[in-house]
């Protein structure tokens, strides 16, 4: 019989770096382009797209695992 490798990454795993990710560009455009006003509007576009992809990425990690990503 075959012995049954470990993966090298999990889903779970990939969701948690997903949604660092996705973390991290948020913090960074928006420390980079906060508090220029021609930015405002690209910005808040921006933002509210990463947020969707954010709560989509913490809702999959929530049905993966069964508790909440925070």
């Amino acid at each position: 019989m075959a012995n049954k490798k470990q993966p090298v990454i999990t889903h779970v795993e990939i969701l948690c770096r997903a949604i660092r990710s996705v973390e991290e560009e948020l913090k960074s455009k928006t420390a980079f382009m906060g508090g220029i006003p021609e930015c405002e509007t690209a910005l808040s576009v921006f933002v509210n797209e990463q947020r969707q992809k954010l709560d989509a990425l913490k809702e999959m990690y929530r049905i993966e695992t069964g508790t909440n990503y925070d």
